[in-house]
């Protein structure tokens, strides 16, 4: 033990007064509950946040987030940019007729993106307006490709 401490540049008296110090279990507990509200809010929650779910005062939610090593990061908000160039008018070749007079003459489609177990998925659909029905849906995840 001598050669370890040694090595940490500590007292051999320091480390066995550490070792024989009790344990203060209600901070192992308010510890392991800030612990616990930090991943719920995902990192963002702050000293106030945790001051208020914890019941203890500002100055304490700090010093526990310091000694958790728990920081408080906010997401970004999303850019949104304009065009660079018009887009171009596509032409409506169906004018409206949503009634075809054969199956497989007229189809249609859309993308939407959902949420499933805490990711965005996005769910890809093509529909046969004759027969109401999906000729062919994709979805999935990054990494994951669904087929229908």
């Amino acid at each position: 033990m001598s050669a370890l401490c040694a090595i940490l540049g500590i007292q051999r008296s320091s480390y066995y007064a550490w070792q024989k110090r009790p344990v203060n279990i209600p901070d192992v507990q308010l510890w392991m509950q800030a612990q616990a509200g930090h991943r719920r809010s995902r990192g963002a929650a702050g000293s106030r946040t945790m001051a208020k779910t914890l019941g203890v005062s500002r100055w304490r939610a700090c010093k526990l987030m310091q000694a958790c090593q728990l920081v408080s990061t906010q997401a970004s908000k999303s850019k949104s940019r304009l065009a660079q160039e018009a887009a171009e008018a596509v032409p409506n070749h169906l004018n409206r007729a949503f009634q075809p007079t054969a199956p497989k003459r007229v189809w249609c489609g859309d993308l939407t993106y959902v949420r499933v177990a805490g990711q965005w998925a996005y769910l890809a659909v093509v529909l046969d307006l004759y027969a109401r029905c999906g000729v062919e849906g994709r979805g999935g995840t990054e990494g994951v490709r669904l087929t229908v």
